[in-house]
């Protein structure tokens, strides 16, 4: 998981690719669905999402974003 992380965050050919919810699961290493969503649709989202038909995509970008801020956070903590 981290090393796929590690290679997107190098790399931006995959910002605009489309996950899954359980995909974003597990680059995430998230093994709560409903964790997910209070990160993509709670009171206060930190990851964005975009629903198409009736499913939930989260752009592989903005899983980038939010572990690169979760990075900085722990680095100035």
């Amino acid at each position: 998981m981290k090393e796929s992380i590690m290679r997107a965050v190098n790399s931006g050919e995959y910002d605009t690719k489309l996950l899954s919810v359980p995909q974003a699961m597990e680059h995430l290493g998230i093994r709560s669905r409903s964790k997910l969503y209070d990160l993509i649709l709670g009171d206060n989202p930190v990851i964005k999402s975009i629903k198409i038909g009736r499913s939930r995509k989260i752009p592989f970008g903005a899983i980038r974003e939010y572990v690169l801020e979760q990075w900085k956070q722990e680095s100035f903590a």
